[in-house]
């Protein structure tokens, strides 16, 4: 079922309900209106007869009064007649001698007794409003006085007024059913436009809008609709970004590990292909021991990658010392080879809190990666600077520099600012990834300032973790 057809539906239930409830309550009212007319006229005759009986005069009935005449005559009375009848308190018929019995027994005897009655009675197959009311004379009790009217009249105007509004609500809710439908399809016309528009924008592209008119609730969908589009599209582009990187994480980390296992195999290869000397075979075991150096490493640094991307980064901060972690990291290069040119110019009271091995790796690729574009003659510099909201580390060199248009690349996981220069000194490309993410995971944040020809200088920024601010140049 549409829902054009449910809200017609709706309509048209809700309607009849409201038309059935007014058509009852009007027919109520009417009825209430009339009977409470036809009870005004009868205590009136009812008080005028009695005004009759408490003059002094024989039981015998009179010559109505005017205003008892004028209500038996009264041709605009909601009742088809009135009647007027006593009895003294012997129970004999005064008026008119052959009145017939009291409708009510029970009514009759309780006038008897001083008390009026009114009631309502089936009789000759209509409705009879009857009135009984005690007649005095001198204060004494003389009779009782029945007035009855017949409601015949007014059933058939209340009647007839049930009739019109039954006949009326069977065209009312046509009427209402057609013009429901009418306004709904029209209202629901920007709806239409909506789901239109709405099959019209397919997954590869998801920069279409829906149309936006108005500021009703529809164009309230509209809006939430295209907010959800747009972040739809952006989650859509999120994740081709992704998937690029992953196509080319991938390609990068298996042609970086093609090189040392070629060489790997070569090396094997060659040196089994023939005898040779103790010399070669030293020669080619050194080989193949570098490679495997350089495999394990860019495998390790991998791993570490991996653990960032899913968060599996285990950080156990507390508090160490910075000149040492930083000092820790410079010992561990120069067992590769000799690093006097490292000046690190931090107080030895700074204390951060973070991880020890993860900040040593942090450092350490900072420092080697200063070392590998710095001359022999050149220096590289670590220092340490208070900041407002915590410690900036900085490592600087002396060195080549990086050309401005590779300064927002040099943290991307395989990117080589010069390829051939960074593969001859050992570089996998992945070193600086590595420090972002350690930095990041501290909830830190690491930068680079570079002048080709002049050095550069990357800058850590640990939020909040400088013990004491406190630097001093300290030469080591």
């Amino acid at each position: 079922m549409s829902v054009r057809l449910q809200i017609t539906i709706w309509n048209v239930v809700f309607l009849a309900c409201l038309l059935l409830g007014m058509g009852i309550a009007l027919r109520w009212t009417l009825q209430a209106s009339l009977m409470s007319a036809v009870d005004k006229q009868m205590m009136s005759m009812a008080r005028a007869d009695q005004e009759m009986a408490s003059m002094p005069a024989s039981l015998a009935p009179p010559p109505l009064p005017p205003v008892l005449a004028a209500m038996r005559t009264d041709k605009d009375s909601p009742v088809s007649r009135f009647s007027i009848q006593a009895w003294d308190v012997r129970g004999r018929a005064t008026r008119p001698p052959n009145a017939t019995p009291p409708y009510v027994a029970s009514l009759y005897r309780r006038a008897m007794l001083g008390q009026e009655s009114v009631a309502t009675i089936q009789l000759d197959g209509a409705r009879t409003r009857l009135v009984y009311v005690p007649l005095r004379r001198g204060g004494n009790l003389i009779g009782v006085s029945q007035i009855s009217a017949s409601l015949a009249e007014m059933d058939r105007e209340v009647q007839g007024l049930s009739s019109v509004l039954l006949l009326l609500i069977g065209p009312g809710l046509v009427i209402a059913g057609v013009g429901g439908a009418l306004l709904t399809r029209r209202a629901l016309i920007p709806v239409r436009q909506i789901t239109e528009a709405a099959e019209r924008i397919e997954a590869e592209d998801l920069s279409s809008r829906l149309p936006v008119r108005g500021h009703d609730e529809l164009s309230e969908l509209a809006l939430t609709f295209n907010g959800m589009l747009s972040r739809l599209e952006d989650a859509f582009k999120r994740q081709q970004d992704v998937n690029e990187l992953q196509r080319r994480f991938t390609t990068d980390a298996s042609h970086e590990l093609k090189t040392p296992l070629t060489v790997i195999q070569g090396t094997v290869s060659l040196a089994l292909s023939s005898p040779r000397t103790p010399q070669q075979y030293e020669e080619a075991l050194r080989t193949v021991s570098e490679s495997s150096t350089t495999m394990n490493k860019i495998v390790h640094d991998l791993l570490i990658l991996a653990r960032s991307d899913a968060g599996l980064l285990n950080i156990d901060p507390r508090p160490v010392s910075l000149w040492e972690i930083v000092n820790a990291a410079r010992e561990s290069l120069a067992v590769a080879g000799p690093c006097a040119n490292v000046n690190v110019t931090i107080d030895r009271d700074i204390t951060i809190d973070g991880d020890p091995d993860h900040l040593t790796r942090l450092f350490l690729n900072l420092i080697d990666n200063a070392l590998r574009h710095t001359p022999a003659h050149g220096d590289v510099t670590v220092s340490a600077q208070p900041d407002d909201d915590g410690l900036i580390v900085t490592v600087a060199d002396t060195g080549v520099g990086i050309p401005y248009e590779h300064l927002s690349h040099v943290f991307d996981r395989f990117y080589r600012v010069d390829t051939a220069r960074s593969k001859e000194s050992g570089g996998t490309g992945i070193g600086l990834a590595i420090c972002k993410s350690i930095v990041e995971a501290h909830g830190g944040a690491i930068s680079v300032f570079s002048e080709p020809g002049r050095g550069s200088q990357f800058s850590v920024f640990f939020p909040q973790s400088a013990k004491k601010g406190v630097v001093k140049s300290v030469v080591s």
